[in-house]
């Protein structure tokens, strides 16, 4: 089309062309697909869409992507995120404020605390803050393993869907937070805990930006999400008072 050749599809966060977007994250046994549909500076949240996958059968997961796609429809782009129990993450603060440079830079930084190769690893890096006056940069570095990477998006290939963006959920969701300035404010140290039935992601943040990302193997059950501590009985709050005490040492 004409549009594609002669105009780009977006300007930073401003989209000149109307984008139905498909965003799918992946649980422990479920995958949750939400549409959006994207047009200028508006976000429209279309669907939200759950399906359980049996993780323990070798085709389960793609044949839940499948069935997701029929309900979901055409869409434009799609984004993944993979738990973030699958990848490494490293703060540093680096010399020069060039983002090439950082590039550049990052995978010679990271190499010696990667618990395999630097060939084998697929790496990306966000600058959290940049200080103009000492030309610094502070750097927040997310590491994967090539081999694990390719095995978390092939049932995606498989099932048609060829992904425009690769990320992991707990950095998409501290993204966000940003973006609509919920963190502007934010003072000393704090945390972003996102929970739900199977895993939890733990954010560190200092002054709002963040520091680091613990990922746990354990969530919390569905009666609890619906949880009125004002009239929890005796075995939910005994249930939430458990689920706090495992994450104590993460948080500490």
């Amino acid at each position: 089309m004409i549009k594609d050749i002669f105009l780009p599809k977006k300007i930073d966060s401003f989209y000149l062309f109307t984008q139905r977007i498909v965003a799918f994250e992946i649980g422990n046994h479920a995958v949750f697909a939400t549409v959006i549909r994207a047009h200028r500076n508006k976000r429209t949240i279309q669907k939200f869409l759950e399906e359980s996958y049996n993780p323990r059968e070798a085709d389960s997961l793609r044949d839940t992507l499948v069935s997701l796609v029929k309900k979901i429809g055409t869409y434009d782009v799609a984004y993944v995120a993979l738990p973030s129990s699958l990848a490494l993450f490293k703060t540093m603060e680096l010399p020069f404020t060039s983002l090439e440079k950082i590039k550049l830079v990052v995978p010679f930084e990271v190499e010696s605390l990667l618990p395999f190769s630097l060939q084998d690893a697929s790496l990306d890096a966000v600058i959290n803050n940049t200080n103009v006056t000492n030309k610094t940069s502070d750097v927040f570095v997310v590491a994967m393993k090539r081999s694990i990477l390719e095995t978390a998006l092939q049932p995606f290939i498989q099932a048609g869907i060829r992904p425009q963006k690769v990320t992991v959920g707990a950095l998409e969701l501290y993204g966000f937070m940003q973006e609509n300035n919920v963190l502007k404010s934010t003072q000393g140290v704090s945390c972003i805990i996102d929970i739900d039935q199977d895993k939890t992601s733990i954010l560190l943040l200092v002054n709002g930006k963040l520091r680091n990302i613990r990922a746990l193997q354990s969530g919390i059950s569905e009666e609890f999400l619906r949880l009125n501590l004002e009239t929890a009985h005796d075995a939910l709050g005994k249930e939430a008072q458990e689920f706090f005490n495992s994450i104590q040492f993460t948080l500490q």
